[in-house]
């Protein structure tokens, strides 16, 4: 369905737009998507659509937080579908077996976080000895 004047609908993208009279509501963003910072209608204003172009932005899961990372390097930015490598300081592990964790639909990142490593002891003895020598200065 067309608004008279205007032509064709307004593009849409990463949501469900619903048409009433001349203008076109948001109904929802796809999941990773933000309806709180989408234009929420696209109008008929002098035989063109205003805005032309409709779009749920993605959701921003901002900087990774991981205690006791030693670093965390983005790949394409904090948004939806991004992903960061981590790694952990040194004396520390990762809990997962990737490295890699990304920005889910709900606007946080994986979770994944860096433990103290436990020291694996090899072998154990059931003596031990201690050697101590003192030498005396005459005065």
């Amino acid at each position: 369905t067309t608004a008279t004047g205007c032509g064709s609908a307004p593009s849409f993208t990463n949501g469900v737009w619903t048409q009433s009279g001349i203008c076109y509501n948001i109904s929802s963003c796809s999941p990773g998507y933000d309806a709180t910072r989408a234009p929420t209608h696209s109008r008929c204003v002098q035989n063109s659509w205003s805005p032309s172009a409709l779009s749920c932005p993605p959701l921003d899961c901002g900087q990774p937080v991981i205690a006791n990372a030693a670093s965390v390097t983005l790949s394409g930015g904090t948004i939806y579908q991004s992903s960061a490598t981590v790694a952990c300081k040194t004396g520390f592990t990762g809990t997962r077996t990737s490295s890699t964790i990304s920005c889910q639909t709900t606007g946080k990142w994986t979770d994944y976080k860096c433990l103290v490593t436990t020291p694996v002891i090899s072998s154990a003895s059931t003596s031990t000895s201690i050697t101590v020598t003192f030498s005396v200065n005459p005065v």
